[in-house]
């Protein structure tokens, strides 16, 4: 009996042994430097392990036969390799290639930069903004950390180097925002309205961007914004400057989110020594709403409607006495919505439908009073095509009706309006192409039509064509 018991456990111990295979090798990239960090493990297995600063690996597999190894690491396209596992060791050599449509975080194009696109990696992410030291939660303070922009604190409006604030556009979902800031008044700092959790993604662009965005004469601000709630989740938040009210609602398919806050930066502004004389401080009721419909596999519907109403008092300086200062209030009403769809036809084509409404409204009162209100609806269409990971087309067109009028009364109570009336279209067409890891190429065209110029200038013709071809030379930048 004992001798049958010796006879087991010396085959189960035999079998534990020799059934065993040990994997080892190395990983290097193109120019045979190691990889350190990267996975390599087994398909459809627990076994596997990392590379060492060497880039060399070693681990152990109870698996036999025929099994598939992998190796993955960030930006590299994913390596797979059928190996036949017998026992014993098994070494290998493996070379990890750099994926052809990744750029990296930050791209150099023709002397400025550009960050970011669907196919690319962002620059900031929502963490990124709201820990971005100086920035207090501000998407545009955040950005002009960043290199081509410029710090500008009595505005607080995104500058490019060589440009100014109204020379930048944003857009949300590739539709144009037509008032992305606060209103403010001179020396008295903007914020934008936007927070930066509605967003998945934020891009910007200085001088080399697409064809797809007109108009932005010296940078574009890209913000994708988030899919589908993760949770249905209700939050209250109280602070020492105001106070806000969210609820999320989460469903299959669908998520709905609802949300308001009221802030008074009077607590703030008595706390900390101010050179403006407040009667009223910076103070403002906001809501949002956002609904989002997952209408197929690849198919995504949102719509996005946000108000505002803001606005303060102080003690602004004479014009012609800077000694003496003059009561100057500010009150502001701005209401925005916009919805998208997105729909992935097949493996290579997808559309993009948009559309959006835009109505703003300030009101400055000091010894005299300026009352503007404009308006702005817009609609969208693109037409995207992929056929290989190297080559992206992309056609489109837009349209934007914008309305603005203008009210002036002066100290002797004369009132003096102005009125303006714009149908802006556009069509644009572009194409990139991935030449290799090193190198990329984008060729665009855009033809505009604006009836407001045409009518200024009193001409038959206010066709305007523009033409890009940038050459993409990819290089690592570390933030």
């Amino acid at each position: 009996m004992s001798r049958i018991l010796l006879i087991i456990i010396f085959e189960f111990f035999f079998i534990k042994i020799f059934g065993q295979t040990i994997i080892t090798g190395i990983v290097n990239d193109e120019n045979g430097d190691p990889i350190i960090g990267a996975n390599v493990f087994l398909k459809d297995t627990y076994d596997g392990t990392s590379t060492e600063a060497d880039g060399k690996f070693t681990f152990e597999t109870e698996e036999i036969d025929t099994q598939i190894l992998i190796v993955s690491y960030l930006r590299y396209e994913t390596y797979e390799q059928r190996i036949i596992l017998t026992g014993g060791t098994l070494q290998l050599q493996i070379q990890l290639k750099l994926a052809a449509n990744e750029l990296e975080t930050v791209t150099i194009t023709a002397g400025s930069f550009e960050a970011g696109d669907e196919k690319k990696t962002t620059v900031l992410n929502s963490l990124d903004i709201v820990t971005t030291a100086g920035a207090l939660a501000d998407i545009t303070s955040a950005m002009n950390t960043l290199p081509g922009a410029q710090r500008v604190g009595e505005t607080g409006q995104l500058f490019v180097r060589g440009g100014a604030a109204h020379e930048t556009r944003a857009f949300i979902d590739g539709m144009y925002v037509q008032n992305p800031f606060t209103s403010t008044a001179p020396s008295v700092p903007a914020r934008g309205r936007f927070s930066p959790f509605l967003f998945k993604g934020t891009m910007f662009s200085t001088g080399g961007y697409s064809a797809e965005y007109g108009q932005a004469l010296s940078s574009a601000l890209i913000l994708n914004t988030q899919d589908l709630a993760q949770e249905t989740v209700t939050s209250i938040s109280l602070m020492t400057v105001g106070l806000g009210l969210s609820h999320t609602q989460r469903w299959d398919n669908t998520s709905l989110a609802v949300s308001a806050d009221y802030s008074d930066l009077t607590p703030y502004m008595k706390l900390i020594p101010q050179n403006i004389d407040w009667d009223k401080s910076p103070h403002g009721l906001n809501g949002q709403l956002i609904f989002r419909h997952k209408t197929s596999e690849t198919g995504m519907f949102k719509i996005q409607a946000q108000s505002g109403n803001n606005g303060f008092i102080m003690q602004y300086p004479n014009t012609e006495d800077v000694n003496i200062t003059n009561r100057l209030k500010l009150s502001n009403n701005n209401y925005f919505i916009s919805s998208s769809y997105r729909e992935l036809l097949n493996d290579q084509w997808s559309l993009f439908i948009g559309g959006g409404y835009t109505y703003n409204k300030d009101l400055i009162s000091e010894q005299f009073s300026v009352e503007t209100d404009e308006q702005s609806a817009q609609s969208k269409v693109t037409l995207q095509y992929a056929p290989t990971s190297k080559i992206n087309v992309k056609t489109g067109a837009e349209f934007i009706y914008n309305q603005y009028v203008e009210g002036f009364t002066d100290l002797d109570g004369a009132v003096f309006n102005t009125r303006l009336f714009e149908n802006y279209s556009a069509a644009f067409a572009e194409g990139e192409w991935n030449i290799g890891r090193k190198m990329a190429a984008r060729a665009g065209a855009r033809i505009e039509n604006s009836q407001l110029l045409n009518k200024l200038k009193h001409r038959n013709k206010s066709n305007c064509v523009i033409i890009r071809v940038l050459i993409l030379k990819k290089r690592h930048i570390i933030f």
